[in-house]
């Protein structure tokens, strides 16, 4: 049999129909009835079209006017096509032309804003500006009015612009930048490229000639430096951010520095961490930077009295009637017309340029002698209700040349070099006119002729009018056109173009080639430690895998599980991880990398609280291991069962046998063995021995760095961190706790940033410094709530009591106990109901001892007493021995306050001999001023003085190593007041 076809486009209303048992979708409306007059119409065998959609499919079809048809329910007739074949397209274009732009109008207040910025940059005083607006509220073309207002002054301008397509691909506008910058193009090969960056050394001046092998490695080019490829990822992207800083600055001290980042709102995540670098870097630099973005994305560049928001605000009635006149180049505007555009337009000046022109071109407005006026068929004319109606309204009316090309270009990206869109297009030798054409429609622009011509789609609504006008079958043929050309153009430099060729070679439906780049993108980003950017890819490499099916090899899908793993592992999103590890095991047929995979999953779902998982996990590692005789699998697995034990029960002793068979049975496999040591250095951390934790994790940081291992590598860090701040070594500590602060950033670690940012707070709460310790408490705190929104760590409990515990001290600290309890009291009421193990046993320890300490403040010893006798027979238990130093301290001061003088000796000398075991110097300091209160009481003057002596020559040997004088003389008045009164 022979069918008959008939299409209409346009908009249709999508209904739910049917009942709670059916549940179906149906589209209603003019265009699918005049779709459906249009079957019934067609010959048999034949496809017959609408006028409209004739226009939307011209150039990929050929079609014959097939006249006008009366069709029921019409009034008028209707132009109806017959659909005759398909055609190819293919084809070069090269064009070069001038182009105007519409003057502007009701921006001069923001203007003037973005001048007084400037001049106050250019007097050293660094500005930030925010400029806001929809779409098509004039971002761009104020910033074009200010460059031009710029002409004739010193300044550097550098810009850069994010996209949709590369929000996945890490520091994407940062490298844009540094190309256009320096004038690097596509077509440059390596050399070339190379050339330019070294060309911009005698600008920049010897000194910073460090900054150079950094450029290179970021715009992936040889960096000719072999230290900088030894480096492991986060040091090299660490020193890569410091480089770039060190050149932006000097072009400050050159001149003026103008740095332009447009389209925030599609920026990449690591993009945006060098951004928030750079901003709080500039305010006494000769610097303005200029951020754009649309309503609805949230900066994270904080609030500061150099930065300054500019919202585009919508065109008044007069500054729209302004522009009207502009566009139309007239001064007599029917009132009709001026009515229907400000009722329309909503002040949007892209939507006021785009319907001016749009009714010229439809004829609906005429010119004549007398001036503009309307067409005599005018009356019933209707402006659209969306930019994007009139933009594809516009779209529809180019010929057939010019149509093509745009549609091409498109699908290259919102920015396009001629090059690309030359070898992938097919057009006539007319091109020249094509591309003139386009530019006097001001649908594009000429972004710039050196070092390689490339254009613009004016907005960034039209460049997505234009790629959604181009039928899906068609997208899918051009994207793996684009793929091609960009292998082809750019072998050179291959690497810089992973994530465009995945994105094409995915919208191309050119699965194994997608699955190829999609998996080097994601390498790239991981080694780069672009996590998010890494996670995003390797879930579309395994979705590409899917659709791919038996074609994928085992180990394929494997590696991409395993590194997904990783990468989530990275992020603290512990449970997500747990699953694509196991996914990973299923697939592996070693059975040792088998083994260990599955105790990466049991870690993963142990730090995600999944306790059921966690540990049936774990038991099925041990069984692969066990039945094929891994020791390493052996090895890790019992000692992930001990960590479990600790973790929820305190049971150091279970996690000391299965750490200690661990290390006998790891052997030479250096993960493993690496691995327990870790745990061995957090059991010595633990239980005081913090000498030792230090020597341990001295010796296999080292090692996690070098295969790659953040996750671990920033856990020993943290371990060594705290052991340094036991033992009052303050100021190694503080620079070990903001390297490892600044090594989670990069990474990613969101939840271990959190503790890290409570230990640095309680760090600086030791040395007295209390303002900044509580600062970062409550950033901390702030942290630990996201976590638990986020459910990335189930419950939260220990990060948001651990964060709550330190503000409370360094409140009672401050004479603000009240306040202190206001903390405390969410934090007990979850204890009271949170059922989850994790450290429980530990950190309620910190939560009593708190709680202590403000009843002892509010002059309830009794009650202090109580919790303080409890938490030191926990802490004797659990052999957690700098808590029972804490812990009878307290209960010494509290007996001093009962005067109960004998107990009070008997239990801070026991104190103090704890303190000086562990070599812990708050407790020592602070028994030893409590000593001094107890024999001033007692009428012992001599041995008051001898006490408070050696308190006040512990405290002065700690302080004076601290460059940082501010808090060496916190230390020293935390000192004097003890000293003057033992419960300050």
């Amino acid at each position: 049999f022979r069918i008959r076809i008939g299409i209409h486009a346009g908009p249709v209303v999508v209904g739910k129909i049917g009942d709670d048992l059916r549940m179906d979708y149906t589209a209603v409306g003019d265009t699918t009835n005049l779709a459906a007059r249009l079957q019934q119409a067609a010959p048999a065998g034949a496809v017959l079209i609408s006028d409209t959609t004739a226009q939307l499919v011209r150039g990929y079809f050929e079609t014959e006017d097939a006249g006008d048809l009366q069709l029921k329910g019409k009034s008028v007739p209707v132009r109806v096509h017959l659909v005759v074949r398909e055609r190819s397209m293919h084809g070069r274009i090269e064009a070069t032309a001038a182009e105007g732009l519409t003057p502007l109008v009701g921006r001069d207040s923001d203007l003037a804003a973005l001048v007084a910025a400037h001049r106050a940059a250019s007097e050293g005083q660094g500005r930030v500006v925010f400029l806001v607006g929809e779409a098509g509220m004039g971002k761009s073309r104020l910033l074009y009015e200010f460059h031009e207002r710029l002409e004739g002054t010193s300044h550097a301008w550098v810009e850069g612009r994010c996209a949709s397509f590369a929000r996945d691909t890490a520091f994407y506008v940062v490298a844009d930048c540094m190309r256009r910058r320096l004038g690097i193009d596509d077509r440059d090969d390596d050399q070339q490229a190379i050339a330019k960056i070294e060309a911009s050394r005698e600008m920049l001046g010897a000194d910073l000639d460090w900054t150079v092998p950094y450029v290179r490695h970021l715009l992936s080019l040889p960096s000719g430096d072999a230290a900088l490829e030894k480096m492991d990822a986060a040091t090299r992207r660490s020193e890569t951010a410091r480089a770039l800083l060190a050149r932006f600055r000097r072009l400050c001290e050159l001149r003026t520095l103008v740095l332009v980042v447009e389209d925030l709102h599609w920026i990449d995540a690591e993009s945006e961490e060098f951004l928030q670098y750079l901003v709080e870097s500039i305010p006494a630099d000769r610097a303005l930077i200029v951020l754009t973005y649309r309503p609805g994305y949230e900066h994270p560049f904080g609030d500061r009295s150099y930065h300054a928001r500019l919202g585009l605000q919508p065109l008044t009635a007069a500054a729209m009637e302004s522009m009207t006149r502009s566009v139309l180049d007239t001064e007599d505007i029917p009132p009709e017309l001026r009515t229907a555009i400000a009722r329309k337009a909503e002040g949007n000046p892209f939507f006021i340029e785009e319907v001016a022109k749009s009714l010229v071109e439809e004829g609906v407005l005429e010119r004549s002698s007398a001036g503009l006026r309307m067409a005599s068929d005018a009356g019933a004319f209707t402006i659209p209700d969306s930019i994007h109606d009139v933009l594809a309204a516009r779209l529809d009316r180019l010929d057939d040349e010019s149509k093509r090309a745009i549609q091409t270009a498109s699908i290259i990206g919102r920015e396009f070099a001629l090059r690309l869109l030359s070898r992938i297009s097919d057009l006539s030798e007319t091109v020249s006119d094509v591309v003139t054409e386009l530019r006097s429609l001001e649908l594009i622009y000429e972004k710039r002729d050196h070092p390689e011509l490339a254009y613009m789609f004016k907005h960034a609504l039209t460049h997505e009018v234009a790629y959604q006008s181009v039928l899906m079958q068609r997208r899918k043929v051009l994207h793996a056109a684009v793929g091609t050309a960009i292998e082809d153009l750019y072998q050179d430099r291959i690497s810089e173009h992973y994530e465009a060729l995945a994105h094409h070679f995915t919208l191309a439906e050119s699965w194994p080639k997608a699955l190829e780049y999609l998996e080097l993108a994601a390498d790239k980003s991981f080694k780069a430690y672009a996590n998010q950017a890494a996670v995003v890819l390797l879930r579309r490499a395994l979705e590409v895998c899917d659709r791919l099916g038996t074609a994928v090899t085992a180990e394929q899908r494997g590696r991409l599980e395993y590194h997904l793993g990783d990468a989530l592992n990275y992020l603290n999103d512990f449970r997500a991880a747990g699953e694509h590890y196991l996914k990973a095991a299923e697939v592996e047929s070693d059975p040792e990398r088998k083994s260990l995979t599955l105790c990466l999953a049991a870690h993963a779902f142990h730090w995600g609280h999944d306790y059921d998982r966690d540990e049936t996990t774990v038991e099925a590692a041990l069984g692969v291991a066990r039945e094929h005789g891994s020791t390493a699998g052996q090895a890790c697995g019992e000692m992930l069962q001990g960590f479990f034990a600790a973790t929820q029960r305190g049971d150091m002793a279970a996690y000391t046998r299965g750490v200690d068979r661990a290390l006998e049975r790891a052997g030479d496999h250096v993960f493993v063995a690496s691995f327990a040591r870790s745990m061995r250095a957090q059991i010595a951390e633990w239980i005081g021995d913090f000498d030792e934790s230090i020597r341990l994790n001295d010796a296999i940081m080292p090692i996690f760095q070098e295969i790659g291992r953040p996750d671990l590598l920033i856990q020993t860090a943290w371990f060594k961190a705290k052991s340094l701040t036991c033992l009052g070594r303050y100021a190694e500590a503080v620079v070990m706790l903001e390297e490892c602060i600044d090594l989670c950033e990069r990474v990613g670690a969101r939840a271990f940033q959190a503790r890290l940012l409570n230990t640095l707070g309680w760090c600086y709460g030791e040395m007295g410094a209390y303002e900044q310790a509580m600062k970062l408490n409550r950033r901390a705190l702030e942290m630990a709530g996201r976590m638990v929104e986020l459910d990335l760590v189930a419950g939260a409990s220990e990060l948001y009591a651990n964060a709550g515990v330190n503000l409370a001290n360094d409140l009672i600290a401050r004479g603000e106990p009240a306040a202190a309890g206001d903390v405390l009291g969410p934090i007990r009421e979850e204890l009271a109901v949170d059922e989850d193990p994790w450290q429980r046993w530990r950190y309620s320890l910190h939560v009593d001892d708190a709680v202590a300490r403000i009843s002892l403040a509010r002059g309830e010893p009794e009650d202090a007493l109580r919790l303080v006798d409890a938490e030191l027979s926990r802490a004797r238990t659990s052999t957690v021995r700098k808590v029972e130093a804490r812990a009878l301290e307290l209960r010494g001061r509290t007996l001093l306050a009962m005067e109960r003088h004998d107990e009070a000796v008997e239990t801070l000398t026991n104190g103090l001999e704890v303190g000086r075991t562990l070599r812990y110097p708050p407790a020592i300091w602070r028994c030893l001023y409590d000593l001094a209160e107890l024999a001033r009481r007692r009428g012992s003057r001599a041995d008051a003085d001898r006490h408070t002596a050696e308190a006040d020559t512990l405290i002065e040997s700690l302080a004076v190593p601290l460059a940082d004088t501010v808090l060496a003389e916190s230390l020293r008045r935390l000192g004097s007041r003890l000293a003057a009164d033992p419960h300050a």
